[in-house]
């Protein structure tokens, strides 16, 4: 019994070693034996794989691969006995992983709505490595080569794939079983803090702070967002040395300029103080607007044709950011609110005068019917990140108007004009690309203009409730349309019906 199990096994040995071509697998007989010790005991236990056929996105198609079924199959006996070996020794297991057959669609709508506003990572790679493992397994651990830009891919997927038009077709709870699964595959590629990290790796954790604030998860944001920032800083990015013309150097730069949009938006969310500080961004320059893939015209779905100009979206959302990370290390010094809140619009009054007009959310031409400005998805997002801005810092001043003639009042008059604004942003962003949902780092944008506009109607004339009433009534269903799947909308859209339900039993009878 042990001699035939024994040549079984030996057997088995030669045909993987012709397979995968290695031929100092086994270098001694007792480091062979070792081995197959090792791999006879692998054998008997059970051992997971994500399998998936070619049928639509669907929750049925995940399949669960014991040891005693992946042996039937060489290819997978292969992918997890070549990751186990390695010069006679036995490593950690590689339990290898398959990309889903929509790999393609999701990067496409990946590219299409994440990549335009977030450009940070580099396009024809992640198409590269899904093309080399569109039919092999791929490894998902951090110990394996690549292993960032595995994470990267996986990362993209979890973060697409409530956006794919696959997930309309099932119910909420099923795309997100594929958004954990694919987010679980991506954290196991992350190396612990004593193992080299390389720009691939902040890339994921990036996105993976975005996945965690869509599924609500804000602890889970804060450590990834903690961990890029520290990382960025600690490999250097931000030093004049690394801000050099190089190769890939646009790529890093990119990277930063994102941890600390990231990182500045969500501190002023949770009201904690940023890991990365304004100095931080002494060294490192803008991106250049100028560049062909800027001047690349959007047809989908646009009204009009005209170019994607991405990288001037994503720059002014850098200098909101810088804001945000301002008044969130000042939040606490707020006795002064009224003072700090005067410089800060003073400094964005001259910055906005530089705008071009579609980006001038607080210009009230804008909010005109008779003026259609058709805005791309990302430029949305920079206005409406830039009317929360503005109407945080007006809320700072109206406590100073009370009691003054209505035309002396410009802060509460700006406030309400933001308003009207931002509900127009979102109803043309929705009527124009009804299937491009909002990303969920919006999610603290729309958050604070709700917040906000409570305060306002707290402090509303009689005159002006009724247009507080019809105001949030539509603005949360806008919400309960524009982000369908990833709880954090849902929940901001339950908040506001319970808010405003709050209110209106609360106001005085007429």
């Amino acid at each position: 019994m042990l001699d035939s199990s024994a040549r079984s096994t030996s057997h088995l040995f030669d045909e993987l070693k012709e397979l995968l071509h290695i031929s100092d697998v086994l270098r001694t007989s007792a480091k062979g034996k070792e081995a197959q010790n090792s791999l006879d005991n692998a054998e008997n236990q059970e051992s997971f794989r994500l399998v998936r056929d070619s049928a639509a996105l669907n929750a049925d198609t995940i399949g669960v691969i014991t040891a005693s079924s992946s042996l039937a199959n060489p290819e997978a006996r292969v992918s997890r006995v070549s990751d186990c070996l390695n010069n006679g020794q036995i490593a950690r297991s590689i339990y290898a992983t398959r990309l889903p057959p929509q790999v393609a669609q999701l990067l496409d709508t990946y590219f299409a709505v994440a990549h335009p506003w977030f450009p940070i990572v580099a396009k024809h790679k992640i198409l590269r490595l899904s093309c080399l493992h569109a039919n092999t397994f791929m490894p998902n651990v951090a110990a394996s080569p690549e292993s960032g830009d595995y994470a990267v891919l996986w990362a993209i997927l979890s973060y697409t794939v409530c956006h794919s038009l696959a997930s309309v077709r099932m119910r909420g709870a099923e795309t997100l079983s594929f958004v954990k699964e694919y987010y679980a595959v991506s954290r196991s590629l992350l190396p612990s803090e004593n193992e080299h990290h390389e720009l691939s790796h902040v890339q994921a954790l990036l996105l993976l702070t975005l996945v965690s604030m869509g599924l609500e998860d804000w602890t889970a944001a804060r450590l990834l967002s903690d961990q890029a920032a520290r990382m960025v800083i600690a490999m250097g990015l931000g030093t004049p040395s690394r801000t050099a013309h190089f190769y890939g150097a646009r790529q890093e730069m990119t990277v930063f300029l994102a941890c600390f949009v990231i990182d500045s938006l969500l501190s002023f969310r949770l009201s904690h103080l940023p890991s990365m500080h304004p100095i931080d961004l002494a060294a490192i320059n803008l991106l250049e607007e100028d560049e062909p893939e800027n001047w690349t015209f959007c047809e989908d779905d646009v009204p009009h044709l005209k170019p994607l100009l991405a990288s001037r979206s994503f720059n002014r959302l850098v200098e909101l950011a810088l804001v945000l990370n301002k008044i969130s290390r000042n939040v606490w010094t707020w006795p002064q609110a009224a003072n700090l809140a005067e410089t800060f619009l003073m400094d964005l009054k001259g910055w906005n005068e530089c705008l071009p007009l579609e980006y001038t959310s607080n210009r009230a031409e804008c909010a005109r019917p008779d003026r259609h400005v058709s805005l791309l998805p990302y430029e949305s997002y920079f206005c409406l990140t830039h009317t929360a801005t503005l109407l945080w810092l007006y809320l700072r001043l109206i406590s100073g108007e009370q009691g003054l003639h209505p035309l002396q009042r410009p802060a509460m008059n700006g406030a309400l004009r933001l308003l009207t604004q931002s509900l127009s942003i979102i109803s043309q962003q929705s009527e124009n690309f009804p299937f491009w949902d909002f990303p969920p780092l919006l999610e603290v944008v729309l958050r604070t203009i709700v917040e906000q506009s409570l305060m306002l109607w707290h402090a509303a004339k009689p005159s002006d409730i009724k247009f507080f009433g019809w105001w949030f009534n539509e603005l949360r269903q806008k919400i309960e349309t524009i982000s369908p799947t990833w709880p954090a909308y849902i929940s901001l859209a339950y908040a506001m019906k319970r808010w405003q339900h709050s209110q209106e039993c609360n106001q005085p009878a007429p």
